[in-house]
């Protein structure tokens, strides 16, 4: 039998299995439809390789595990007919399933598309014709968790995205892309989930987004709220393992850790060998406050994992936070490090203990170390700014500031970037810094930073302003309050020693305050009582030697007959 007839009666076997999971995983009819027996249907229109990539692309994008199987049959055979493109859209379903569905394949981690084993087909002599493919194909770099993507290329694949998701309605795949871009440019957890629940409503059971949309609702802070929604995305999950993990994560995160450790337990039934379960038991015994036994546990997972780092966080944190025994956190560390020198997060660990140790070099050196491993992540970034801003190098703080994305920047890099700004004598940044603060809270402290940075440029009636909004407007706390009415007293106001008087009303420890009464009496050479504040405001902050020397210089001023 010639090789193109083999090929034909081949393709065709596998297009009638395949057209079971396309009606399943689409939506329509499995069996039969008002116009006769699907697999008559697709023989009756069956006839060239086309034909069957067809089907292929829309069991892809499906994107279940049994669709993506048949897919990926279905292109093989259309490549044997000698259909352009199908060698590529088998090697993006053989890609997808590997990455989507780790659990199921036995492969986790992202496996990139450029080394396709398991698909039987080669990926440099493979291009892919469908449009849709082509746009997924160009957004499989958002599963590569270590990826950059620039502005110019996310806006390009959300461009690609948007037009795959009008091209096939039903398939889960362009908004799931969305959501995960979203996540990598603008950290925007809104608006990813918007991309998930989207994904869903095209595939209820789409179990990636289902687990993507759970992680979401744990970071954004809203699992007790959410605790139903949780259990029920949980159960969407491909595997009982899977089940049982996002379960877990989810009564952890919405402070049920008795919960969390029984579903812990039961994942251990259906995945003995996962040392995630054994994890998030000892997480769970932390959360209920059983810290000993947690440690226990982990030793236990530790002897059968000795390399298993999220474990080895877990105790030195634990070691630190509740044994209060910081050398041997910091010896299990460089113990993990020694093993494994490519993993950032030991000395990023070894550098916050050394900070609460208050031994600043070696935290910063360790810190650096972390750096290089991870130039690119933002909480190693982070605590390098405060400690730059922390000892006063404005220009280090300035710099490592800068490598943080726009949009990954928080209220506290803002807060960090007044600081940097205002030390650096940059007030118009300073400024911007403070307003994008107030644009982002709303709230009293940035309106003050605003205040400061307007005094410092001289520009004392628009600090009114904002002085003035933030204390009639926005009903700030008493240390706020405080803090508002001494920069009133800078700013210019009719009365200072009234503002001054009514900060400490607020706060009575304001140093600043104190200081400022100090030298309104000084000027009115009431040394005595000036000498008074100064020391009391001496005395709130002892690291300022300023303040300090203001005391003694008040009391060598003090009429003899006036000392106290």
């Amino acid at each position: 039998m010639p090789r193109s007839t083999v090929a034909a009666f081949r393709a065709m076997s596998v297009l009638l299995a395949a057209l079971a999971v396309a009606g399943c995983a689409t939506g329509g009819p499995a069996t039969e439809n008002t116009g006769g027996s699907a697999a008559g249907d697709s023989l009756t229109v069956f006839g060239t390789g086309e034909a069957l990539l067809r089907y292929a692309v829309t069991l892809i994008a499906a994107a279940t595990p049994s669709s993506l199987v048949e897919g990926i049959r279905l292109a093989s055979a259309a490549d044997e007919l000698g259909a352009a493109g199908a060698a590529g859209a088998g090697i993006l379903g053989d890609t997808l399933l590997r990455n989507l569905y780790p659990a199921s394949t036995r492969r986790g981690g992202f496996r990139s598309p450029l080394s396709s084993d398991g698909a039987g087909l080669a990926w440099s002599a493979a291009r892919i014709t469908s449009p849709f493919l082509s746009s997924i194909a160009s957004a499989l770099v958002l599963l590569d968790p270590f990826a950059a993507i620039d502005e110019p290329r996310g806006a390009a694949l959300r461009a690609n995205l948007a037009q795959a998701g009008a091209e096939l309605p039903s398939s889960p795949l362009p908004p799931f892309f969305l959501a995960l871009l979203a996540q990598r440019r603008s950290g925007t957890l809104a608006e990813a989930r918007v991309q998930l629940e989207g994904a869903l409503k095209r595939s209820p059971a789409f179990a990636p987004a289902a687990a993507e949309l759970s992680r979401t609702i744990i970071r954004a802070g809203s699992a007790v709220s959410e605790l139903p929604l949780l259990r029920h995305l949980a159960s969407l999950l491909s595997t009982p393992a899977e089940r049982f993990a996002a379960l877990a994560r989810a009564e952890l995160a919405a402070g049920r850790p008795a919960a969390a450790a029984d579903a812990a337990a039961q994942g251990m039934v259906h995945a003995p060998d996962d040392p995630e379960f054994a994890l998030l038991r000892a997480q769970s015994l932390a959360a209920e406050g059983d810290w000993y036994q947690s440690l226990y546990v982990l030793d236990a997972l530790l002897r059968l994992q000795p390399g298993f780092a999220p474990a080895i966080l877990l105790k030195a944190q634990l070691l630190h936070d509740k044994a209060a025994n910081d050398l041997e956190a910091l010896s299990v560390l460089e113990d993990a490090e020694s093993h494994d020198p490519a993993d950032a997060s030991f000395p990023e660990l070894q550098a916050h203990i050394l900070l609460h140790e208050n031994k600043s070099v070696e935290a910063v050196t360790a810190l650096r170390r972390a750096h290089e491993l991870a130039p690119e992540s933002v909480s190693i970034l982070s605590t390098l700014v405060s400690t730059s801003v922390d000892a006063g190098q404005w220009n280090e703080a300035a710099s490592y500031l800068a490598q943080i994305p726009e949009q990954s920047r928080g209220a506290e890099h803002l807060r960090l970037g007044w600081r940097i700004a205002s030390g650096l004598g940059d007030n118009v940044q300073a400024l911007e810094y403070a307003q994008k603060l107030f644009q982002a809270t709303q709230s009293a402290d940035a309106l003050a930073l605003e205040a400061r940075s307007m005094i410092a440029a001289g520009r004392l009636s628009d600090a009114m302003v904002a002085i003035d909004h933030a204390l009639l407007a926005i009903a700030p706390p008493p240390e706020r309050a405080s803090e508002l009415h001494y920069l009133r007293s800078r700013a210019g106001s009719a009365d200072p020693l009234l503002d001054l008087r009514t900060a400490l009303r607020e706060n009575p420890d304001n140093a600043e305050a104190l200081a400022a009464i100090a030298d309104v009496l000084a000027v009115q050479k009431d040394y005595r009582k000036a000498m008074e504040y100064a020391k009391r405001a001496a005395a709130l902050v002892p690291g300022n030697p300023a303040l300090a020397q203001k005391a003694e210089d008040l009391a060598k001023l003090i009429p003899s007959g006036q000392q106290p």
